[in-house]
């Protein structure tokens, strides 16, 4: 926002995550994040990557984004 940009201008996001089981949920809690902070996402997504990983100590799920100031 502090750029002039919003959570509707994400393009691309990674998304690692620990364990295999957890993947209905990342993605469940993603369109939860979605509707309610970036509507725009939830029927135009942003491209995604969603893999395992080996994680640090302690983390669960390591997510990063790429956004544009403007889509247009």
């Amino acid at each position: 926002e502090e750029a002039g940009s919003c959570m509707n201008n994400v393009i691309k996001t990674l998304m690692l995550f620990r364990n295999p089981e957890d993947y209905p949920c990342l993605r469940k809690t993603e369109l939860e994040y979605y509707q309610k902070y970036a509507p725009m996402l939830v029927e135009d997504p942003p491209a995604s990557t969603v893999m395992r990983a080996d994680l640090g100590p302690g983390l669960l799920v390591e997510i990063e984004v790429i956004g544009v100031v403007s889509r247009g």
